[in-house]
């Protein structure tokens, strides 16, 4: 019997420490506890088979978590009748270990006292799990939090996961509807509608369940909303605002059309100038020299005298006057250089650049004078 005993006890204190629990039977009335040697395993001391004291116990355990006195006096005045209940040991490396005790009452044949018995599991390793995910949570928090996107995550049933502050301000959502678990359709009738147009946008190959568009938004602001499918069917969407870059896309847009526009203008003015041109050179060489000059001394009065007139009311007056004269010394001067014009024709559109250059100067001397004060004032 003494060896069917031994070994049933060796089988227990086995499966105890494989499974990492020890085993307390507390006598209330003596205030003895007994440990199996799995406990004693747990908490790295030497196994011992004789029955401890409960201040012995009671120096292990951590002061914030239980008070085996208070345990034991609501025990006593029967206000328990089980305990389940996470506190820390001391190890004999300096150490605490995270147990998990539940026991029970037992009236034991033949006991006049009662017995508190049943098991401490080692839940250290659990624990220091939960402590790493729970710190992982908030570093991922953390880290949506300070992202300047709009950031929103949705579980398979299209319930809320997790949002951060820039979904909730771009929504105006309140702080009560923005909990882990509430409906898309309660967060979209809580928040404001404030879509103006979207633009599906596509570059590069299509993602299975993703898709990228452009949002406006009632005040004038843009979104870039990319949306992808997690892996247990939920999704995840990021809004970038995109405002800036629009604004430079409309100023780029605007400078282009404005660059074409110019574009036009000078091969219109191009064209022009050609014809003003061969307009010249045909009432130049179509000409006796005499008449040529006469003409060109007519014109340069008569704009001389227009601008005149209206450089009251119109500053540029006199200097699109001397410019329309600057245009056509210009003109005169290109015809020069080409080669097919015969000899007489060169002398006499040399002779009438002589004379438009010192009408010019005389014309200019003549507006520097005192009587034309005003209207150097207006230039």
């Amino acid at each position: 019997v003494l060896f069917r005993s031994d070994t049933v006890r060796s089988r227990i204190d086995t499966a105890l420490n494989r499974g990492r629990c020890g085993l307390w039977d507390w006598d209330i009335a003596r205030g003895r506890i007994f440990w199996s040697h799995s406990m004693f395993a747990i908490l790295g001391l030497n196994p011992r088979d004789d029955l401890m004291t409960f201040g012995e116990v009671s120096k292990l355990v951590h002061p914030d978590d239980i008070e085996l006195y208070e345990v034991a006096a609501q025990l006593a005045d029967a206000k328990t009748s089980a305990v389940d209940h996470e506190f820390r040991m001391l190890h004999a490396n300096g150490k605490w270990v995270w147990l998990r005790a539940r026991c029970e009452i037992v009236n034991q044949p033949g006991e006049p006292g009662q017995h508190l018995i049943g098991i401490a599991v080692d839940v250290t390793e659990q624990k220091s799990l939960i402590e790493k995910t729970a710190a992982a949570d908030i570093r991922l928090r953390d880290a949506i939090e300070t992202i300047p996107e709009a950031f929103v995550l949705w579980d398979h049933d299209n319930r809320l996961v997790l949002c951060n502050s820039n979904f909730q301000a771009l929504h105006r959502l309140p702080d009560s509807i923005v909990e882990t678990g509430t409906a898309y359709e309660d967060i979209v009738a809580a928040g404001r509608k404030h879509i103006i147009r979207s633009k599906v946008t596509s570059d590069g190959p299509t993602v299975p369940g993703a898709r990228t568009f452009e949002t406006q938004l009632d005040d004038g602001h843009w979104l870039q909303i990319s949306e992808r499918r997690t892996k247990d069917g939920g999704y995840v969407s990021v809004g970038t605002d995109i405002t800036p870059l629009k604004l430079n896309e409309k100023k780029l847009i605007g400078s282009e059309q404005r660059l074409i526009a110019t574009v036009a203008d000078l091969r219109n003015s191009q064209h022009k100038l050609e014809v003003q041109t061969q307009q010249l050179e045909e009432f130049i060489f179509g000409h006796p020299a005499q008449i040529s000059l006469l003409g060109i001394q007519f014109m340069w009065t008569n704009d001389m005298q227009s601008a005149l007139t209206i450089a009251k009311q119109s500053k540029e007056a006199m200097r699109e006057a001397f410019k329309k004269q600057a245009d056509m010394l210009k003109e005169m001067i290109v015809i020069t250089t080409r080669t097919t014009i015969g000899k007489n024709d060169r002398k006499n559109l040399e002779t009438c650049i002589t004379v438009h250059v010192h009408r010019s100067e005389e014309h200019t001397s003549e507006l520097q004078s005192p009587d034309h004060l005003v209207c150097r004032l207006l230039l």
